[in-house]
């Protein structure tokens, strides 16, 4: 009995911090797709308010292919380690399940709280991430022809 205690209470933690840990990789994510949406927007308005002027700004849709495929590779990182990450907390989260004998964590101290609930209901967002470069991709590339 002690021995399944001490194991419950060292599953919790390492929940705990896996839940923190993956909290803060979405953080990072949305963060990150923000901060390329922005360059895009910013590198697309500068574009169109000038590219008439000067011969100058003609090489502007070459870098904005060159960001829209790193942020499109670096979407679909993302995109591909966030279901690992959700495995992995699930597995925990059965393994708790199957030391404490209950079907669902819900209402059980405060270990139903998960991101996963929210993911699930979610799933097109994830999709942004290799979405949107690609289409902005397809914009530059327009724009460059």
């Amino acid at each position: 009995m002690e021995k399944d205690t001490h194991l419950l209470g060292e599953l919790n933690s390492y929940y705990r911090t896996k839940m923190n840990v993956f909290s803060k990789y979405l953080q990072i994510v949305w963060h990150r797709f923000s901060l390329f949406g922005t360059l895009h927007l910013g590198l697309l308005s500068f574009y169109l308010t000038q590219h008439d002027k000067s011969d100058m700004y003609s090489n502007i849709p070459v870098v904005g292919i060159l960001l829209s495929l790193l942020w499109g590779i670096i979407g679909y990182m993302d995109y591909m380690t966030i279901p690992k990450l959700k495995n992995r907390g699930e597995q925990i989260e059965n393994k708790i399940k199957d030391l404490l004998n209950i079907e669902n964590l819900e209402n059980k101290n405060d270990l139903s709280q998960t991101v996963w609930n929210y993911i699930d209901k979610k799933v097109s967002q994830h999709m942004l991430l290799y979405f949107i470069p690609l289409f902005m991709f397809v914009v530059w590339s327009v724009l460059a022809w």
